[in-house]
């Protein structure tokens, strides 16, 4: 069971990977130089959860936990993303100002991910070091 709450959560790292990437590349103006660093932010903490979610098999709650953080931060991310997509193409006014969702939902996720990934790694410390004694 805890393995295909694994898989689940890679899959939906990788779909929500795929869909902001299309949702960047096309509401913009093209993908230029500079903006491969900003796409490299929007897509990082898919990758970041894939990994936990790997590293973490060995407990099916913590599984299941991060499952639902990575739906959850995959749905809300991708929704705001397409949100902001759909008024740069329908809303003229929207295209004239600097668009700050493509960066602050990013900045968002790692507000999510940063601690529980440096919480996971804190505990795997406590326990390796709770084993050799």
């Amino acid at each position: 069971m805890v393995l295909v709450t694994v898989r689940i959560t890679r899959l939906v790292c990788v779909l929500a990977a795929v869909i902001t990437f299309l949702l960047l590349v096309t509401s913009g103006a093209g993908l230029r130089g500079r903006d491969v660093l900003s796409l490299a932010l929007a897509l990082s903490p898919y990758p970041v959860l894939a990994l936990l979610a790997g590293a973490q098999r060995g407990s099916p709650f913590v599984s299941r936990l991060l499952l639902t953080i990575t739906v959850v931060l995959a749905v809300g991310g991708t929704g705001l993303l397409a949100v902001d997509s759909f008024r740069y193409h329908t809303i003229p006014e929207h295209r004239m100002v600097q668009r700050m969702t493509p960066l602050v939902v990013p900045m968002l996720q790692w507000v999510v991910v940063a601690p529980l990934g440096l919480g996971f790694l804190v505990k795997r410390a406590v326990s390796a070091s709770g084993k050799e004694k």
